[in-house]
């Protein structure tokens, strides 16, 4: 790949942004958007991936424990295909359970309250789902 990749942690309020390096080895935390409506936060990706030449859109897929699809997962997919028609950009699933509790642990261990700093946590999340499908595309 030429470009860089994006990984998008999906919620209701606000929606976690990541991107990769330019080799695509390694995600970073990027931002944190409110999610006020799917035109103004498409319209915001739409500009981060202009300016990184994003090539792919890794999305957090909410599963349930058991593997299935739920409301979460459906509301995921209807805003990807919103994006993919805005954008054209190609968009892969990444199953997304734990990340958060992850994101969280691990910002704790740096010393900051999650629930004081969501947007640290929502931001976090992208970067581990970003980071967890690189380092499967790494050992394919």
């Amino acid at each position: 790949m030429m470009g860089r990749l994006l990984g998008l942690d999906y919620g209701k309020k606000r929606v976690g942004v990541a991107i990769s390096d330019p080799l695509s080895m390694f995600a970073s935390g990027y931002d944190t958007l409110p999610n006020q409506s799917a035109k103004k936060l498409i319209q915001a990706l739409k500009e981060i991936m202009d300016e990184y030449q994003v090539e792919l859109v890794v999305m957090g897929l909410p599963l349930r424990s058991t593997g299935e699809k739920g409301e979460s997962a459906e509301a995921v997919e209807a805003f990807a295909q919103q994006l993919i028609e805005a954008t054209g950009v190609t968009v892969v699933y990444e199953d997304e359970r734990f990340t958060s509790v992850i994101a969280q642990q691990s910002l704790r261990e740096q010393g900051v309250q999650p629930s004081k700093q969501k947007h640290l946590t929502d931001k976090t999340a992208a970067a581990l789902i970003l980071q967890q499908y690189l380092d499967k595309q790494a050992r394919q």
